[in-house]
Order: C-alpha cells, then sequence, then structure tokens
C-alpha cells in the first residue's frame, strides 16, 4: 500500500510537470539571442533552461517532481517580468544522461539536474553553462573531488557546479530517535551495505551527533553475498539486536533489499527501525520525510543568482536541509508492536494522502 500510494502521488506530479512549460528568468544572453524588438507575439525568452532528470526507479519521481516544481517556483517569484522556458528530456526513466547534457550546450544558459547519474554527467559534459544539481546526497564523491576530505570540505565546488543536497536532517534524526525512548537510547545499530559510501558518509556524520549527545553506536556492515553464515543479513542482525537498542537504515537504495528482513527481525523483538527518508521508510517501522519541494525551491534561488546576479557556481556553497522533518510511522508494523508513539509521529499513509508539495 505504502509504495501504491507513493507512486499514485510521484506520477500525478510528474505528468503536471511534463505539460508544464513555465516562464521566468535572467544572466544576460549571449549575443546569439534573438532580438527583442520584434513583435511581442514573437519575443523570444529572456533565459533558457534544461533539465536533465534521471529517475533511478520509481521511488524517486515524487522527490525529483516536487524538487522541479520548487525549481520553477522560486525563479518565477524572484524574477519579475523576465521569461524562462524550459526544456524537459521526454523519457526520464530510459534517457541517457549524456546525450541529454549534449544537447543542452549549444542553446542553454543553465543546466538544473536530479539525480546523480545526471549530475555526474554534467560534470563530465561541460566546464562552462552553469550547472544547478539536486537529488544528490553526496557532492563531494558525486564530482569526483579527491582534493580535500569529504568531511570537512567547504562545500565550494570551484567549478561551474552548485546546488542542494539531499543529506537528511542527522541532527533531527537524533532528536527523533531520542524521542522513540524514554531516556536517550543506550545504543544506536548503524546499519549500512558493505562498499556503500553513501550510507558511510552519512553514518559518519551521524555518529558525531551521537558522539557529542553522549549515545553509543556500533556500525554493521551487510551485503547480498556474505562470505560465511555469520555474514548473513540475520546473523548481522541478530548481533545487533543482542546489544542496541533501535536500528538505523540511513537514506538511499543501498539497504532496499535488507530492510524488510531486518525489520522484521527488529519489530519481532519489540525494537524500532529507523529510516533515513521515506523511500526506505516504506520497509521501516519509523521514517523520516523532508519536502523535496524546499531544496528545490532552494536550488531555483541559487540559480536566479547565477542567472541575474552573475554569482559564479563554484563560489556558491552547497545547500543543506532546512532542517524540518516529518516524522512518520508503519502502522502495521507498530501496531504489532503494541507500542504507543508520541503525538508528533504521523502515520505514513496518512501523511501522503495528504501531502502537497510545498505546503
Amino acid at each position: 500500500m505504502k509504495k501504491r500510494l507513493h507512486k499514485i502521488i510521484a506520477l500525478s506530479l510528474a505528468a503536471a510537470l511534463i505539460m508544464t512549460n513555465a516562464t521566468a528568468c535572467a544572466r544576460k544572453k549571449k549575443a546569439t539571442k534573438k532580438s527583442t524588438t520584434a513583435n511581442v507575439s514573437e519575443k523570444a525568452s529572456d533565459y533558457n533552461i534544461g533539465i536533465a532528470l534521471k529517475y533511478e526507479n520509481d521511488d524517486y519521481v515524487l522527490d525529483y517532481n516536487a524538487m522541479l516544481l520548487g525549481f520553477k517556483a522560486a525563479i518565477k517569484d524572484n524574477a519579475g517580468k523576465h521569461t524562462i522556458s524550459y526544456e524537459v528530456n521526454k523519457d526520464p526513466e530510459k534517457d541517457n544522461m549524456d546525450s541529454v547534457i549534449s544537447g543542452y550546450l549549444n542553446d542553454k544558459d543553465l543546466i538544473f539536474t536530479l539525480g546523480p547519474e545526471a549530475l555526474k554527467a554534467a560534470v563530465k559534459d561541460t566546464t562552462d553553462i552553469p550547472v544547478v544539481s539536486c537529488g544528490v546526497i553526496d557532492f563531494y564523491d558525486a564530482l569526483g573531488l579527491r582534493s580535500a576530505d569529504r568531511y570537512i570540505w567547504s562545500r565550494k565546488t570551484g567549478t561551474n557546479i552548485t546546488g542542494v543536497s539531499s543529506l537528511p536532517a542527522l541532527a533531527e534524526h537524533l532528536s527523533a530517535l531520542i524521542e522513540l525512548t524514554d531516556n536517550a537510547p543506550e545504543n544506536i545499530g548503524l546499519f549500512y551495505e558493505k562498499g556503500n559510501m553513501e550510507e558511510i558518509y552519512q553514518n559518519t556524520l551521524l555518529e558525531k551527533y551521537l558522539d557529542e549527545a553522549g549515545i553509543k553506536w556500533t556500525e554493521f556492515g551487510v551485503s547480498l553475498n556474505p562470505e560465511t553464515p555469520d555474514d548473513s543479513v540475520s546473523a548481522v542482525t541478530e548481533r545487533a539486536l543482542a546489544t542496541c537498542s533501535i536500528l538505523y537504515l540511513p537514506a538511499g537504495e543501498g539497504l532496499k533489499p535488507y530492510a524488510e528482513e531486518i525489520t522484521s527481525l527488529a519489530s519481532a523483538a519489540g525494537k524500532f527501525t529507523f529510516g533515513g527518508d521515506e523511500n526506505i521508510g516504506t520497509l521501516t517501522s519509523i521514517s523520516s520525510f523532508e519536502d523535496p519541494y524546499d531544496k528545490g525551491y532552494k536550488a531555483g534561488e541559487m540559480a536566479y543568482q547565477i542567472l541575474f546576479k552573475n554569482e559564479e557556481p563554484g563560489t556558491m556553497r552547497v545547500g543543506l536541509s532546512n532542517g524540518t522533518i516529518s516524522k512518520l510511522y508503519n502502522k502495521t508494523i507498530i501496531g504489532s508492536m503494541g507500542v504507543t508513539l508520541p503525538k508528533s509521529f504521523n502515520e505514513y499513509d496518512e501523511f501522503f494522502k495528504k501531502y502537497s508539495p510545498g505546503e
């Protein structure tokens, strides 16, 4: 039910966006711009933005299209009477991102990418056209940066690229973890898929918050191809449950194949699993949601600064979460555990029935 409802909302957003060719924008166009002294009905847009959109799978349809809505809204809110044309690639599920980006190089003033694959293609295919990106948790990795430690870098790329990270509001996750227990949890089990740097990155950042709060944590790596029976998902989860009061599964796709089994074992033991976003949250007892519209809106404001105020993308810090989360729970799993949650937690399906981007 959860995935179906989530997909219905996502597809309705996608349909609305595909039909939309909004207007709004401004960094002075190059000499190739058509004259604006002609008949108003033939007036060219002040700026052209190419949108490179790549759905890794159905889970990201809602997120990326809400981000796109926010992006366009921010430009419209700031650009006044200036006009912008948008071109979106026709098949976000199948389109080759290198081809999409290459098709934008001759007539676009800015490229907005959604998803890691689209950003990586932009990194490879252009160093001149400004790029603003969303739908990426770890920009450091996606940009192929090697000159600084990913945990201390300035978030300034020094290139033609900037954007807004989808890194969750980890400080708020810690607050939710504490809220789930009468006192601070004794030990948090931090799960990750072996070799998945995006999940390791999130856990490492969360560990710093846990250390500051004086909460113990233990990492547990899992793999679809365990080397021994002791490395199986069930064995690793049982070890975690022996010492940890809550199991944390970071945002992203890496742990999706394992999440249902981990949650089943945890709920049978009367313990919560916490999903780092609403996508893995379909398979955990508790999860977190941050409105992707807000991230898209922030990205649109950055695009406005680049086009209208001549800001250089490389000097603009990659944006982070605004820290506002909705705490969700899976009614079926929580019901089987026989626990009562604080009123600040919302039932997953009921929340998304009412969800409207940006509201």
